[in-house]
């Protein structure tokens, strides 16, 4: 069995070999490096990929990478981040002033072009599935449709929460917004599916939380975005595209009305921040099944900070408490650093292939 058509296969909770492996937020060039026997540096997507095809991963939803050796223990430069936000927006009314010229959803739709948007995200699933082949499939995460929750890292916290108190009806309008142009590029992603038999899958997600839980008030969220994004989701419920849902912080207090939203999985969630594996493989979604979940193995606890062994005891029960019933992957919470033990990294693909074939053979036999 092919890592695409084991990944296939799982998300459709149908048989397989054993437990699939997720890949794509290694940030370890040294270990990237070993295991393939060329310079990180010198290709890093193709030697990233090859390092994936060599620890037998069958799903990669994002793929992320260093972006130079300076900056390996960090995706990405975010006090570049912090000091354009201060720049551009230096104070709330800045952002109340973005927000009064953002174009109507009216005039959203009116420009929105869905042939060019259908071919452009056709164009990603068709380059990605030509790199990965049949080693693993490949989705382009982050590629279809959400609601933005995020504007923080754009206008920077302070102003966005200090907004959303204040003038409510502007950060509402921020959100309508931002549905209406999900449900667009949604409505993109399924024309460019149904018509050209594409996996039926997105993997999507916004930051809502941190460490404590929900970022401002359940009540606020149902009352400003939930609304918004189901109207996002729109095009995809309709079509039964399976949508799994990037998780952060302790996201409990969400799971079920993100359920109720549609959404069919989750990858990302944080034990150690208060989510329950077992208590998510005891949810159902809308469509009657046992979520789909990518994980959960902490790359904040276990992965850094634990021995080889307490990486296999943690492997071992994910994949019991998960896999039974299918559409489980083994999966890292999030990226993994170049902190962690090349060891445990080793340990974590190779015993997850090992445990993952074991706990289908006691199942058959």
């Amino acid at each position: 069995m092919t890592g695409r058509e084991r990944a296939l296969r799982t998300l459709n909770f149908e048989e397989v070999d054993r437990v699939p492996l997720v890949g794509g937020g290694l940030q370890h060039s040294g270990f990237m490096s070993e295991i393939t026997g060329r310079d990180f540096w010198k290709d890093p997507e193709e030697v990233a990929l090859e390092a994936y095809r060599r620890l037998g991963v069958d799903l990669i939803p994002q793929l992320v990478t260093p972006f130079s050796p300076e900056m390996e223990y960090m995706h990405k430069d975010y006090r570049k981040d912090i000091e354009a936000a201060k720049n551009n927006f230096p104070d709330r009314e800045s952002v109340l002033r973005f927000i009064d010229d953002l174009p109507s959803p009216e005039k959203l739709r009116q420009d929105f072009d869905l042939d060019v948007a259908s071919k452009a995200y056709l164009d990603k699933v068709k380059s990605r599935e030509k790199k990965a082949g049949d080693s693993f499939l490949w989705l382009p995460g982050m590629a279809a449709g959400c609601c933005s929750f995020m504007w923080y890292s754009r206008f920077g916290y302070e102003n966005y929460f200090e907004a959303m108190m204040l003038h409510p009806d502007h950060i509402s309008r921020l959100f309508e917004y931002a549905g209406e142009s999900g449900y667009l590029q949604n409505q993109a992603v399924v024309k460019a599916t149904k018509e050209n038999g594409l996996p039926p899958f997105v993997y999507i997600g916004e930051d809502i939380c941190d460490n404590s839980g929900p970022m401002v008030s359940p009540k606020l969220l149902d009352e400003m975005y939930f609304p918004c994004l189901r109207r996002a989701l729109e095009p995809l419920n309709e079509a039964g595209l399976k949508m799994i849902w990037h998780c952060d912080g302790n996201v409990s207090p969400l799971i079920d009305t993100l359920i109720d939203l549609g959404l069919d999985g989750f990858q990302g969630f944080q034990e150690e921040a208060g989510v329950n594996l077992e208590e998510l493989v005891a949810k159902r979604t809308k469509k009657g099944r046992k979520p789909i979940l990518w994980g959960s193995i902490s790359v904040t606890t276990t992965l850094p900070f634990g021995t080889v062994e307490e990486v296999k005891k943690d492997i071992e029960r994910c994949i019991d408490l998960a896999a039974p019933g299918g559409g489980f992957f083994l999966a890292p919470t999030s990226s993994i650093e170049p902190e962690v033990p090349k060891a445990n990294i080793y340990t974590l693909y190779e015993y997850g292939k090992k445990y993952g074939e074991r706990i289908y053979e006691n199942a058959n036999s």
